[in-house]
């Protein structure tokens, strides 16, 4: 049993059956971002092992995820961040970049990319987050691509045309970032002090619904 499960049962902070919950606070130390106000998202089988349900509450742990995700970055100047840290190792990615750069130059968006000899970094940049690029990439990095050292995070942009800056200006623009934990069915949010958590409460409270779970804010 990993020490935040561990940790969670002995508060007696879990869950109830079919409950979603959102705590403040860093999953990980090593993740919090100076200015940014943390919150992470555990359903309630997260705490419950070899339980029968288990692939079908995956399944309505990533719609619950995506259905969030697009809704708190709808209307907003938006950029998807993937980080390759498999140093090759990920040939279903690698094989669908340039799939996707086209995909994306089609929606209106743009590609930024670093690369340096531990990481690359793929920017995708739009005005608004278009839903065939996104549903693609979700599937393709948080359900296909996952263990394999690839990491994204979705991001809403403050205000503004954000596709002729670059990389360091488009990060530091990030009202509201979101990610998607690798290992662990756990949603994770990092938002400006400004940002209206009520705007956070409300797209779960009805992703939730979607999927007969409740939602429950500490």
């Amino acid at each position: 049993m990993n020490m935040f499960l561990w940790h969670s049962k002995k508060e007696g902070t879990s869950p109830k059956p079919d409950e979603f919950r959102l705590s403040q606070g860093d999953f990980r130390d090593d993740e919090a971002m100076p200015g940014f106000v943390s919150y992470y998202g555990i359903p309630s089988f997260f705490y419950r092992e070899n339980i029968p349900e288990q692939i079908e509450n995956e399944e309505k742990f990533h719609r619950v995820a995506r259905s969030t995700i697009k809704r708190l970055l709808r209307g907003s100047p938006s950029v998807i961040l993937i980080k390759d840290m498999s140093r090759g190792g990920a040939n279903l990615w690698t094989d669908k970049i340039p799939e996707i750069r086209e995909m994306a130059i089609s929606e209106g968006g743009k590609l930024l990319m670093v690369h340096d000899a531990r990481c690359k970094q793929y920017l995708f940049v739009f005005d608004a987050l278009p839903d065939l690029f996104f549903e693609m990439i979700y599937q393709l990095i948080n359900r296909d691509c996952r263990y394999q050292n690839i990491y994204i995070t979705y991001s809403a942009l403050a205000n503004g045309n954000q596709k002729d800056a670059d990389i360091a200006s488009i990060k530091e623009a990030a009202l509201l970032n979101l990610h998607i934990d690798d290992d662990h069915p756990i949603f994770i949010i990092q938002a400006v002090l400004e940002y209206p958590v009520e705007k956070i409460f409300n797209a779960f409270t009805t992703t939730c619904q979607s999927v007969e779970w409740s939602f429950f804010p500490q």
